[in-house]
């Protein structure tokens, strides 16, 4: 089970518990496998703090702001500094009609190699999920779907596909790739716009340490082509699988494909006297909040959603029933067992403020996908 514990004043995560000592191509999940639940904050120590390198932004460049200090991670964009939000004339279309994301996810093959190829649509859905979540919440002020109708896991190097550390580069070869799958599937076959197997977005996930303008690894998470949803060789993504946590990563480049600019970059969330930068921030630190939306990323949405370029979005795509797993994982290890795993040995459970709260707790939407292996 993969999923977000959210109470009041703290979300957790919660994911089978690796054994370390297991090749991860003989690692897979059975009922009973004990998981571990830690905190969203222990994130910015466990995935975001070991990064150091900065990058500068070639828009940037000029007034010597850096995307990144140390000890934080920069989410580089291709996004000019100058872009402003229009607020004038702006219809209310947007905020009422209800938007559907046909995505298409692929795996790179370290990926697979790194979770293993039994588990890893499992894995990638339980990301998904809780991107699709927060496009569910109301922050946004829209209603937007993220339906994963397309998910290919490569075990091989693809033609025409080059993946490596070098993040611009390999953004734009998946997307003149992603686009040249658009229309068809592996067996030739046409595939129609309103067919189970279309994508209106391509989300490539990589466990390579990307980083922008040099083929070296460094604190990048992702990359994304600026108002690019709807346009074919444009919508399109590279993230890094930094595990759960890369949901937060993908919500974020999606953002930047509907035209939203960094929190306190060209507006004034996020910067002092204002709300706090939130899913949209340019940098990870302990005050962002990345599960929910800024007013500056909402208006940034229903600017570009109004401006009718979103269109593609407009067509919900076809439903399938699916059987859901009845099974829940048993308990195997208490509270103070999985502190020692997540923490160390001599850590332990707070028996300190650990009040009646509710728990809400995420577990796994499946909608209709089409999910293919490709080899050479």
């Amino acid at each position: 089970m993969h999923g977000i514990i959210a109470t009041e004043d703290e979300e957790y995560f919660i994911e089978p518990l690796r054994n370390t000592s297991e090749q991860s191509d003989n690692f897979h999940f059975e009922v009973g496998h004990p998981h571990v639940i830690y905190k969203k904050s222990s994130l910015y120590h466990q995935f975001f703090y070991d990064h150091t390198h900065c990058d500068i932004s070639e828009e940037l460049m000029g007034s010597g702001k850096p995307w990144c200090l140390n000890n934080t991670v920069a989410f580089p964009s291709l996004l000019p500094v100058n872009q402003t939000l229009n607020n004038h004339h702006r219809l209310k279309r947007s905020i009422s009609t209800e938007r559907f994301v046909e995505t298409l996810v692929v795996a790179d093959k370290m990926m697979v190699g790194y979770h293993g190829r039994k588990d890893i649509e499992h894995y990638i859905l339980s990301v998904m999920n809780i991107v699709a979540k927060l496009y569910r919440d109301s922050s946004l002020g829209n209603v937007v779907n993220i339906i994963v109708t397309r998910l290919i896991v490569l075990t091989e190097d693809q033609p025409n596909l080059e993946i490596n550390h070098h993040a611009d580069k390999s953004l734009d070869s998946f997307c003149k790739w992603q686009k040249s799958i658009l229309s068809h599937q592996s067996d030739g076959n046409t595939i129609p716009e309103n067919g189970i197997a279309h994508h209106d977005n391509a989300v490539l996930i990589t466990r390579y340490d990307i980083c922008t303008y040099k083929n070296k690894p460094c604190g990048t998470l992702g990359l994304a082509s600026v108002a690019g949803m709807c346009e074919p060789e444009r919508s399109c993504s590279i993230n890094e699988d930094i595990g759960l946590g890369s949901a937060f990563t993908i919500a974020h480049e999606i953002g930047h494909n509907f035209g939203m600019n960094h929190d306190g970059i060209g507006n004034s969330c996020g910067t002092k006297g204002h709300e706090a930068a939130k899913l949209m921030a340019a940098h990870i630190t302990a005050n962002t909040n990345p599960f929910s939306w800024s007013t500056c990323s909402r208006d940034y949405i229903t600017s570009f959603l109004d401006s009718g370029r979103g269109t593609c979005l407009d067509n919900e795509p076809p439903k399938r029933d699916f059987l859901y797993p009845v099974v829940a994982p048993g308990q195997v290890y208490d509270a103070d067992e999985q502190c020692r795993f997540q923490y160390g040995a001599a850590s332990r459970q707070c028996k300190y403020g650990m009040g009646s709260a509710f728990f809400n707790l995420l577990q796994i939407q499946a909608s209709e996908f089409q999910t293919e292996v490709m080899e050479p």
